[in-house]
């Protein structure tokens, strides 16, 4: 039952790490920009649906 909770901790530990290393790859530049701009399609999406008279400038600049 040791070794099953030594594994256990070891992989929790690999997952750690793992997910420190996912989270700097998005954090650079490259990858992060087509996301925010996804995010900001939905939201402007979003904001026209809720509130037409409401545009932000991303919205105007991505149409234009």
């Amino acid at each position: 039952m040791r070794g099953g909770r030594l594994d256990a901790n070891a992989a929790t530990l690999g997952c750690q790490s793992d997910l420190r290393q996912v989270t700097q790859q998005r954090n650079s530049p490259e990858e992060e920009r087509p996301l925010l701009w996804m995010f900001h399609d939905k939201w402007n999406i979003h904001k026209q649906k809720s509130t037409p008279k409401e545009t932000g400038s991303l919205g105007n600049r991505r149409e234009n």
